[in-house]
């Protein structure tokens, strides 16, 4: 793609301002998806909330749903923002648009926003991976580049190929908790020759959203099994 100097740049911008990918209101000068309004939503979304260490859900909304009966593998989980517009909308045009480098970049962008703490001790970043049959009709996996933008700010080793699809499962979309994780029992593996890449690792497993921890769960299952010596999750938002 051709690229103007910055001066003509400049002058191109003020006569047909880029648009903000949310709400279609010019966007800052060098700003590539978002209106500085929608990027003020999204910190304001993030700041207000009081997220669960065992299940990322809002408790500002609302009891979660850790209750007795109700565990999970990994050990903790956090995710940057609650699932409502404008996140929604952010993410909408992630899966069903094409925009899988505005994956990369909202987590380069938006990472800083987990405290640090959480990320101690975490050896590498393995993004939840796609059924190979979605993977090939979406043409990419978003939450690959989710994972690739973190690692990149924070500076962590990405997995890749350690974790794979084996099996073909029905949209989480409307189904209950316990339909869910009926739905991805066994779903995911670890590929034999990778085990050695993630013995005694503490993992990053990073999603797009996180609703009741079904698949991340199960996710974090199969490193578990393979070896890892604990899981920890991260999703853009939560459910």
């Amino acid at each position: 793609m051709h690229k103007f100097p910055d001066f003509l740049q400049r002058i191109i911008d003020y006569l047909f301002p880029p648009l903000c990918i949310v709400c279609d209101k010019p966007r800052p000068w060098g700003e590539k998806w978002l209106c500085s309004g929608c990027e003020a939503a999204l910190i304001e979304n993030n700041r207000y909330r009081d997220p669960c260490p065992r299940c990322a859900a809002n408790k500002a909304l609302g009891p979660c749903e850790c209750r007795p009966g109700i565990d999970f593998p990994f050990d903790r989980a956090y995710s940057l923002f609650d699932f409502e517009d404008p996140v929604r909308s952010v993410l909408h045009h992630v899966k069903y648009a094409g925009k899988k480098h505005l994956a990369f970049d909202l987590a380069l962008r938006f990472a800083p926003l987990a405290q640090q703490e959480f990320f101690e001790g975490i050896d590498g970043v393995v993004a939840v991976p796609l059924h190979v049959s979605r993977r090939r009709k979406r043409g990419y996996n978003q939450a690959d580049y989710l994972a690739r933008g973190l690692a990149e700010e924070r500076r962590l080793p990405l997995f890749e190929g350690v974790l794979t699809r084996v099996r073909k499962t029905a949209t989480q979309t409307t189904l209950n908790r316990p339909a869910r994780r009926k739905n991805m029992k066994g779903a995911f593996a670890v590929p034999s020759g990778a085990s050695e890449r993630i013995r005694g690792a503490s993992l990053l497993l990073i999603d797009d959203v996180m609703t009741t921890g079904s698949t991340t769960g199960e996710a974090a299952k199969a490193l578990l099994h393979a070896g890892a010596a604990s899981v920890r999750v991260l999703s853009f938002a939560r459910d």
